[in-house]
């Protein structure tokens, strides 16, 4: 990858996502909007991915009493080696 360019060129190359993790207990799941998919990372914690323009209406609609935590980031590392191990 180091061949490719930088980590930040790359990024905005490849992902116009953003990343939202959600950690609640896993005996009371949040509900999400029917149009997105989830990622079941581990008991209790899911991996979403947002378009940028879907973040505040997610946000906006999570019920936070179902929510212990969230995160929100940008592709990392590992989702670029992953986009382009794919490709190979």
């Amino acid at each position: 990858m180091v061949a490719l360019g930088r980590p930040s060129d790359l990024k905005a190359q490849v992902y116009q996502t953003l990343r939202l993790e959600l950690f609640f207990q896993p005996d009371n799941p949040p509900a999400l909007p029917v149009y997105l998919n989830h990622h079941e990372i581990d008991a209790g914690r899911w991996l979403v991915y947002l378009e940028w323009d879907k973040v505040e209406p997610v946000l906006a609609a999570l019920d936070l009493r179902h929510i212990d935590d969230f995160r929100l980031y940008s592709a990392t590392l590992e989702d670029l080696y992953l986009h382009y191990a794919k490709q190979s």
